[in-house]
């Protein structure tokens, strides 16, 4: 019985690549037909993945940040250095550079859901010993307000937070924190503005936080950490025990 789901699953993923074929999100070129789902070559050109700046190297021990050169020897990108964080740790799959601007953008603004596959699939390998090692209860999306929502019709954060807990095995879930203040966003402002911003502008559930011990927030994109930390600080008041994040891009250490 589930060889023939498998087969008939097959057939119909088969069906929708000949009709409705699959485009690289980095080339936007459609991807070969006949690729095992739930593998890269499936969702990419392989020879474009050299093409995203993967995080190597050194990083930052508390946001997982590329380090520059000259923060090397600390440990910590400059934010980090500034700023308390209440966070565990944060791992990033990226670097934020144009050609991620793009495709987040592509994500994000222009409804090219399907791209986000590939992201998810690649952030839930590299980094699955860290995800063991942590064994969080749930894997959680930073949430959206319910209007933009409403507007843009998915949460990018959820996208990548679903799969890469498919991907683990890991539960999902979308109960413990929501977005309670439509903000104004985040671009241009420094890290006093954004926390500014953000204050008040989630809220958890104290009854559904309460058994939890650790979690993964997931967010596309790590510029400040200043949204992270808001849902942290919230997480940890309504019970939560640890709180780490994972975000698709990170900005650059200055």
């Amino acid at each position: 019985m589930k060889k023939d789901f498998r087969k008939i699953r097959y057939l119909g993923r088969s069906f929708e690549e000949v009709f409705f074929p699959r485009r690289c999100p980095i080339c936007d070129d459609v991807i070969p037909f006949g690729e095992p789902p739930d593998t890269i070559g499936a969702l990419a050109c392989r020879c474009c993945l050299r093409e995203l700046s993967f995080i190597q190297g050194p990083t930052c021990r508390k946001c997982g940040r590329a380090l520059s050169e000259a923060n090397k020897g600390s440990g910590l990108c400059s934010d980090c250095s500034r700023h308390i964080r209440m966070f565990e740790r944060s791992f990033a799959l990226l670097s934020y550079g144009p050609l991620e601007r793009d495709i987040m953008s592509d994500i994000k603004y222009r409804s090219k859901r399907s791209s986000a596959d590939l992201f998810s699939l690649l952030a839930a390998r590299r980094f699955r010993s860290e995800l063991s090692w942590i064994s969080p209860d749930c894997i959680i999306p930073v949430p959206v307000h319910k209007n933009r929502l409403r507007k843009r019709g998915y949460n990018q954060a959820a996208l990548f937070a679903r799969d890469i807990a498919r991907h683990t095995g890991i539960p999902f879930r979308e109960d413990l924190l929501i977005r309670s203040l439509e903000t104004k966003a985040q671009k241009g402002l420094g890290y006093e503005g954004r926390i500014l911003n953000l204050q008040g502008a989630f809220l958890a559930d104290s009854s559904a936080c309460r058994d939890v011990r650790s979690l993964v927030l997931v967010d596309d994109i790590y510029t400040t950490g200043s949204t992270l930390e808001a849902c942290t600080e919230e997480l940890l008041r309504a019970g939560v025990g640890k709180v780490y994040g994972l975000c698709i891009c990170a900005g650059r250490d200055t």
